[in-house]
């Protein structure tokens, strides 16, 4: 599948997600909860998941539950929508993160980076949006290099978390006074290559499709409009 159509497709599902009335909703945030437990390889993801909602979760109870109510002994007249107000935004919020880690593990960055000087985006704003991406996977070889090397000299990396994260910190300064420090090397080697010199360009990776998959995600931007327009329209 191309990438911009399983991006499409996640857009289309969290929409949904965010319209759905409670009884539908269940099911629905249960999808990409079980696609994260069947794939191999997407454990890590959905560790990263629960790691994010389930603390947000009981954030949201203790700022919004009637939890003071049930200590002091009336949660027996709470009916259930108001014993757990937050469930259906904790239930949209985690589809919508599931649903994203599913397509991280699904589409590799080099394959969505390609998808992106591959369309039909200005080079300009392809460029914009790749910037991140290629930063991310440059930050991520330059900080493996740096632990193998303070492994070599002794520092300890294989400890509890703690102390993985004490050992981590103090290189995050150098990381980012490199990244910056590169930039002005970025920029001339973009204008050195002619950077939006010509007004086309040549496709050096080919993303294949198939012939269905432009009609698909135009389908998919009309049903998430019209759920929006659904869902506030008075």
């Amino acid at each position: 599948m191309h990438p911009f159509t399983s991006l499409t497709l996640w857009l289309w599902f969290s929409v949904t997600a965010s319209v759905l009335p409670p009884p539908w909703l269940w099911g629905w945030s249960l999808l990409p909860l079980l696609a994260l437990i069947v794939l191999p390889g997407a454990r890590a993801g959905l560790k990263l998941v629960l790691a994010v909602m389930l603390p947000l979760g009981l954030g949201l109870y203790l700022v919004h539950g009637p939890w003071l109510r049930i200590l002091l002994g009336s949660a027996a007249q709470l009916p259930a929508s108001e014993a757990f107000p937050i469930l259906p935004l904790w239930c949209r919020l985690f589809a919508c993160l599931a649903s994203a880690q599913l397509w991280l593990r699904t589409v590799s960055t080099e394959r969505f980076v390609h998808a992106l000087f591959a369309s039909r985006l200005p080079i300009a704003l392809a460029y914009l949006c790749c910037g991140p991406l290629l930063l991310k996977e440059q930050l991520g070889h330059q900080l493996r290099a740096i632990k193998e090397a303070q492994l070599a000299r002794g520092v300890p990396f294989d400890g509890n978390p703690l102390a993985r994260l004490r050992a981590t910190l103090p290189l995050l300064s150098p990381l980012v006074g490199q990244a910056l420090s590169e930039l002005a090397t970025r920029s001339m080697a973009l204008d050195l290559r002619g950077f939006r010199s010509q007004p086309t360009r040549t496709r050096v990776v080919e993303i294949p499709q198939r012939h269905y998959e432009p009609l698909l995600r135009y389908l998919l931007l009309l049903l998430a409009l019209l759920e929006i327009v659904w869902r506030w329209w008075p």
